[in-house]
């Protein structure tokens, strides 16, 4: 594992705690207190952010804020990830499902969320952010592992916790690339709450990343099934629903994924969710320069 640089999580929680609040202004023992170092050692910092424009400091209440460099800095990341590419079509699959929509892709071991809509379901919903990444084992991610390279199906394999059936679980990836979307039971709709709720009070900033990376994956949400069959007349609650994006080559590079906390639904509805979400996911593709594995066959 590579090492972890505190200088760079303390300048990155810095920022990110004026972010999460637009238009503060904070003083540099605020700003020092949320790092846990006196204000001493935070003062080079913030003078080098502020140097370069990241920050901009008032004089006559010293105080800082967020500098224009950062307005730069959003437009190059709405280029490279594309985001006039698939914003609509989250947008009108939020508005469609009425659930909380995202685009997750990969970043090394990791998902990151790219992209979130909001649906009319989720007003008092999930407090995900952009950035927000989870590892890439199970039970997260099923949909990408389908569809991923035998090195990295075979690593997300290997990390199913020891009591599981791995025969059982090769079968469920070839049951989501057959209907070309996944669907993972959630724990309650009040556990999964409380335990984003949870994070959401962590300070801002790398260590909040690293809480949802490693709660995601403890025994609690190891309880999170992976959905194999779908019964027309059963009733199914807390779930998720996610397929998968493709690059110019048929690779795949991350996921449409639906959150749906609220209320049971029964298995014919969840399969036509199920393909609307694969759809919006084909469409992701389409924009992207992408090609399905199904359109190259």
């Amino acid at each position: 594992m590579a090492r972890r640089s505190a200088q760079t999580e303390r300048l990155i929680q810095m920022v990110e705690l004026l972010a999460a609040s637009p238009g503060a202004e904070l003083r540099l023992t605020d700003l020092a207190k949320s790092v846990g170092v006196d204000p001493a050692t935070c003062y080079p910092m913030l003078t080098e952010l502020t140097r370069c424009g990241w920050l901009v400091k008032d004089s006559r209440h010293r105080t800082y804020r967020l500098g224009p460099r950062f307005v730069n800095i959003g437009d190059a990341a709405l280029v490279t990830l594309r985001a006039g590419v698939y914003g609509p079509v989250l947008d009108a699959l939020a508005a469609r499902t009425g659930n909380m929509t995202c685009l997750i892709q990969t970043s090394s071991t990791h998902l990151v969320i790219s992209a979130i809509s909001h649906g009319a379901n989720d007003g008092d919903g999930i407090p995900l952010r952009l950035g927000d990444r989870v590892e890439f084992r199970p039970p997260v991610g099923s949909a990408l592992a389908a569809w991923a390279t035998p090195y990295l199906r075979n690593g997300w394999l290997d990390a199913l916790p020891p009591d599981s059936d791995r025969s059982a679980a090769v079968e469920l990836l070839d049951t989501v690339r057959k209907r070309r979307f996944a669907v993972e039971l959630m724990p309650s709709t009040a556990d999964f709450r409380r335990m984003v709720l949870a994070l959401d009070e962590e300070v801002p900033g790398p260590r909040r990343a690293t809480r949802i990376a490693t709660e995601m994956v403890t025994p609690n949400f190891h309880r999170i099934g992976m959905l194999s069959e779908i019964v027309d007349d059963e009733r199914y609650s807390s779930l998720s629903i996610s397929a998968a994006c493709f690059d110019a080559a048929g690779v795949v590079w991350g996921v449409v994924f639906v959150l749906c906390l609220d209320g049971p639904i029964v298995g014919a509805d969840l399969l036509r969710l199920g393909r609307t979400v694969a759809e919006s996911a084909d469409e992701i593709t389409r924009g992207h320069g992408g090609m399905t594995p199904w359109d190259a066959d």
